[in-house]
This record gives C-alpha cells, structure tokens and sequence, in this order.
C-alpha cells in the first residue's frame, strides 16, 4: 500500500554502503530497504486485510477482487521504474507513494470507514510519508489520501458500523507493526551506518591533516598551502616564468666541518637554516633547497607580486639576512666557536622553467 523507506531522508546510500564493523572494523555493507520490498510488505499486509475482513462478513465480496491487485501492483510498479529510478530516485519515490496514499484512500472508503482497519492502513501510509520525504510529504499524501477516502465514500457510502471483528482488528494491528518494526529496523541500520561512515570519515579527514603536516616539513609552505587548498593541481607540467633567484652558502664552513664534530656541526647547521628560513617566509620566498651549506629561495612562483616586487622582496630578504647574520655570530661566538662564520650571496632574475 506503501513505499517503504530506503533510506533516512534520501541520505546518501554510499555512506550505507561505506562502513566499518564495530568488531573487526573491515568494511560492510547494510543496503536500505528496497522500495520493492517494502511495498510487497505492505500490499500483502493490506490484501491479509481485506481477505480476513470479507471472511468475517466486515468488508463487502467484491473487495476480493482488490487482492489480486493488491498482490501484483509492487511487481508491476517495480518494473515501471526500475529504468528511472536510479536517475531520479527521490522525485520517483515520492509520487510512487502519493499514488500509494491514494490507493490507500480509496480502500480506507471502500470498507466504510471502520475504524482499527482503517487506521491500520492509514498508519503506514503516513509513517512511510515521514520516512521517506518528512513533514511537507506527510502533508501532501494525507492530503491525497483524505481526498481518496472522501470520493470513495461519496460513491460507496458508509459501513453499516465503525467496528470491525476482533480477528480483522487483530490482523489489521499486527500487519501494520509487522510492516512498522521492518521499516523502523531498517532505517535504524542506515542511520548506525551513517553514524559509522561519518565516523570513518573523520578518521581518514585527520589522517590526512596528520599527513599534510608531515609533508609540510618538506615542502615550501606556499607549494604546501597551494596543493592542499585545491590552488594547484599535482601534475606533470612546466611552466616559463620570470623570478628573482637567491643563493647563499657559508663562507669558511669547509674548515668549520673539519673542525667540529658530526652532532655539534649539525645542530648549528639546523639552527642556521631554521633562522634563515623565517626571513625567507617573512619576505614571501619559496625555498626551493637546502644543499650542504647552500640555500636557494625564489620569488615569483608559485605566487607573484610583479617582478618589480618580488626582485625588490629578494633584495630585502638578502639585506635581513646579512643583519641577521651578526645576531648569530654572536650566538655561535658565545658557544665556543671562533671561526667567523659569513655567508656569500648572490641574486639573479630572469626567464626560467619551473614546475613538476
């Protein structure tokens, strides 16, 4: 009589579909309740009606005519939008159960309104209207069923009382939870699974902010920032651009090396890139290496001010360095090392092809 729910408010199937099991967690799948199925459950629901009410003399002979359709309709209503249903699943859903909520109508009036059968026909109506479209479905297929029990009543008129025998009561009751208890445990297990799907989601969202951390330690922050909010695609492309280059590397670090041990020698390499690289960023440089002693930065790629502003950044960043430069060997002076330490630069801009 009904379409059942496939899922929770249309949520998306793949999320059912993608979810990790509590014990093992490996992947598993929980599919909705199909459409078909749940509309089988219901008109047999409603032909085990119809069928105990004539038997008792509630409901007139020539409903049984309503069973054979009753029995045929879901089939006949699942190859008729099988082909459109994948492309237009909600919109097909939606009218499929108003035309449901009209039938429902017409066999709500068709018995006369007794009271425990019809409300059993009317309860899944509505229940599957919330399920599946909310409030505004509700409204609208008890709208259409209202007005389907009207005309039917209008034209076959009302029973001769409002009651039904208690063994049409009692199948009208437990058709209607039957239906009820499949459908609320069905949209009971698409909701856990979207509840796991969103929790695997998140866990792989902070796996993946974990990783961008790490691979931000080797990447220039402006390649960083670029990749990873979707500014630049990771291909294998090259690019002719204009920059202004800078290189630098430490006078005298060949004796120094000779001088030092291993650990020490290290750690004062690591504190002198560490320096210069804040001025590097403060400026808006793209570090493009460390080699040894060596460091090499560019302006104007991935992002650009203009070449007049990225060659005059270059040179302010090289001027800071230098400054800089006296503040550290003043530091390293104070530790115990006497060889003075100075670093050479050199600056060029012009035409180059960079990229992956």
């Amino acid at each position: 009589m009904m379409s059942a729910p496939a899922d929770l408010r249309n949520a998306s199937s793949s999320a059912g579909r993608a979810l990790s099991s509590e014990a093992a967690g490996n992947p598993i799948a929980i599919p909705p309740m199909p459409d078909y199925n749940g509309r089988v459950l219901a008109y047999t629901s409603t032909a085990a009606i119809i069928v105990t009410g004539v038997l008792q003399g509630a409901f007139p002979q020539w409903l049984l005519w309503l069973v054979a359709g009753a029995l045929t309709w879901p089939h006949i209503a699942h190859a008729l939008t099988r082909r459109t249903f994948l492309r237009n699943s909600p919109r097909i859903r939606q009218k499929m159960l108003i035309f449901d909520c009209v039938v429902g109508g017409a066999f709500i009036g068709c018995i006369g309104l007794i009271v425990i059968p019809s409300l059993a026909v009317a309860l899944m109506l509505m229940f599957s209207c919330l399920i599946v479209g909310g409030i505004r479905q509700w409204v609208l297929g008890t709208g259409f069923m209202a007005a389907s029990i009207a005309g039917a009543v209008a034209i076959v008129g009302p029973a001769d009382g409002p009651h039904s025998p208690l063994l049409t009561s009692i199948v009208s009751i437990l058709s209607t939870g039957l239906y009820i208890c499949v459908t609320a445990y069905y949209s009971h297990q698409q909701a856990r699974a979207l509840m796991l799907a969103k929790t695997q989601i998140q866990n792989q969202r902070e796996q993946s902010i974990a990783l961008s951390h790490k691979l931000s330690k080797y990447l220039s922050p402006q390649v960083w920032q670029s990749i990873f909010t979707g500014e630049r695609d990771v291909r294998l492309e090259t690019q002719r651009k204009k920059l202004a280059v800078f290189f630098s590397d430490i006078k005298g670090f060949t004796e120094l090396s000779e001088e030092m041990e291993p650990e020490a020698l290290t750690e004062l390499l690591n504190h002198y890139f560490n320096e210069m690289s804040e001025v590097a960023l403060k400026y808006g440089g793209t570090i493009d290496k460390f080699v040894g002693d060596s460091i090499m930065v560019f302006f104007g790629d991935p992002t650009s001010r203009g070449q007049r502003e990225d060659a005059f950044a270059c040179v302010s960043m090289a001027i800071e360095m230098r400054k800089h430069m006296k503040i550290m060997r003043q530091k390293w002076r104070s530790q115990g090392i006497k060889t003075p330490l100075e670093i050479r630069m050199g600056i060029s801009t012009g035409y180059t092809t960079v990229g992956n």
